[in-house]
């Protein structure tokens, strides 16, 4: 299945409404494109005992995963898994007072990653 970046626009069909969401699956039924909306909340705390944030993402699919990260560093904070078949990380950057951007990356030997999706957030006054 190819996925593309949620920053790209994704039509269901010429008479559908565009959506833009922070992760879309559009697949192929039958020669119609369906898109299937991934949905997802991340929630980050802190652990006293590994002094570590810790990241919950919960999503539309039942879905729960939990990241671990040791803090702010040079202007980002890095969100990961444990070490596995199947690694995912959070990386939320600050571009500028302004906004920050937040990418999603997957990796299968901890060293080489591949973008999975990434959105600018951006503050409005």
């Amino acid at each position: 299945m190819h996925r593309e970046p949620s920053s790209t626009i994704a039509r269901a069909n010429a008479n559908a409404k565009t959506y833009v969401t922070l992760a879309e699956l559009p697949t192929s039924v039958q020669g119609t494109t369906c898109i299937y909306r991934y949905k997802a909340m991340g929630m980050w705390g802190y652990e006293s005992a590994t002094r570590q944030l810790v990241m919950t993402v919960n999503d539309n699919f039942g879905g729960a995963r939990t990241f671990n990260s040791t803090g702010w560093a040079d202007g980002k904070v890095v969100f990961a898994t444990a070490p596995s078949a199947r690694q995912e990380r959070f990386t939320f950057e600050r571009q500028n007072p302004t906004q920050f951007k937040m990418t999603y990356e997957v990796s299968s030997d901890g060293k080489t990653w591949r973008m999975g999706d990434y959105v600018v957030f951006v503050k409005h006054e």
